[in-house]
């Protein structure tokens, strides 16, 4: 169960050819919104969360739900970015601070956020709408960074990357928490099983030593990679600018 608030105030009507009990109302009779579907779906497990039970939870036809979420993938994905949403309301990018700690804390928030949804991370993916979620805490990244001597091209890039990379790094740490093992030393060591890991040596050494990418360390290490990428080629234009 997905906690959060749920209204239960939703009207019903009284249908007399069923000798007067009550009748599931649809749509906008049945008052009902985007806000408190999503809310519905949390009082659900997530791997219970279905159209009808939604309805049912509602006490409304599954069509009222049709309405407003046009079907189950569209359902969780709305319950997943309200509980991302709800964690990253919580992250509060530091002012007066160097462009480069703003991006460490906006990575890490937002690492943090995708991983809170659990099992429904899934239905965050690259491109999912975050932006609405995340506006407040972006706008002082990039303007951090545009104040640190970042061009607004080399930034807004930056920022499309570094959602990028922690969304992977919350999908890996969450399949390494079910499965104990992470995902990419789980494949290559089934690949390796395949085939002559005599063929192999590197990759069988470090199959048999691998780091764990899906540990915060991973994280952080992206992180830094990306800021120190984003430096040099801020250093690169900026020279360029000056030819």
């Amino acid at each position: 169960m997905i906690t959060q608030g749920l209204p239960t105030d939703h009207p019903t009507e009284v249908d007399p050819s069923r000798g007067g009990r009550a009748r599931r109302t649809r749509g906008q009779s049945a008052g009902l919104d985007r806000a408190r579907i999503v809310a519905a779906a949390r009082s659900l497990e997530p791997g219970a969360i279905t159209m009808q039970a939604v309805a049912d939870v509602l006490g409304v036809d599954r069509s009222a739900i049709n309405n407003h979420v046009a079907n189950k993938d569209a359902l969780l994905r709305d319950v997943a970015l309200d509980v991302f949403a709800e964690s990253f309301a919580t992250v509060r990018i530091g002012a007066h601070r160097s462009w480069q700690d703003v991006c460490r804390q906006y990575a890490r928030g937002f690492a943090d956020s995708v991983i809170a949804t659990g099992p429904l991370a899934q239905h965050l993916v690259s491109g999912a709408p975050f932006q609405g979620t995340v506006l407040h805490a972006a706008e002082a990244m990039l303007g951090a960074m545009v104040d640190g001597g970042i061009d607004s091209d080399t930034a807004i890039r930056m920022l499309a990357l570094l959602n990028n990379v922690c969304l992977q790094y919350a999908h890996d740490h969450i399949a390494a928490s079910a499965r104990k093992q992470g995902p990419l030393l789980t494949a290559l060591r089934q690949a390796l099983a395949e085939r002559d890991a005599d063929g192999f040596p590197h990759l069988a050494r470090i199959a048999a030593d691998l780091p764990d990418v899906s540990a915060r360390t991973q994280l952080d290490v992206s992180v830094e990679i990306i800021i120190g990428g984003t430096e040099a080629l801020a250093g690169e234009r900026a020279t360029d600018a000056t030819r």
